[in-house]
């Protein structure tokens, strides 16, 4: 596959390049599917996560399944990644 080519990608696949591109991931906001809020999502800011896996997000109070992601977003509230549409080009996100 080209580079620039639109692929699907995860959201630890989008959250690695995020932290290992340079720019400061703490900027960014992950959105998670949460039962116990009325709207069914609450926000998590990244400068909380301390680690990242394919399945897991690890912050201080323990590790978040990563099928609990929905989306992703950059520090102007931009979606960059979307669960159900994870179609993304690399450099929309490492710019």
């Amino acid at each position: 596959m080209a580079y620039g080519l639109a692929r699907r990608k995860t959201a630890s696949d989008v959250l690695n390049m995020l932290r290992w591109s340079g720019r400061d991931w703490r900027r960014y906001t992950v959105v998670l599917a949460d039962r116990s809020s009325p709207s069914g999502e609450s926000m998590l800011p990244l400068s909380e996560v301390e680690g990242v896996d394919k399945s897991y997000l690890y912050t201080r109070g323990g590790a978040i399944p990563m099928h609990r992601v929905l989306r992703i977003l950059d520090s102007r509230g931009r979606v960059i990644w979307d669960k159900e549409s994870p179609w993304v080009k690399p450099q929309e996100i490492i710019g």
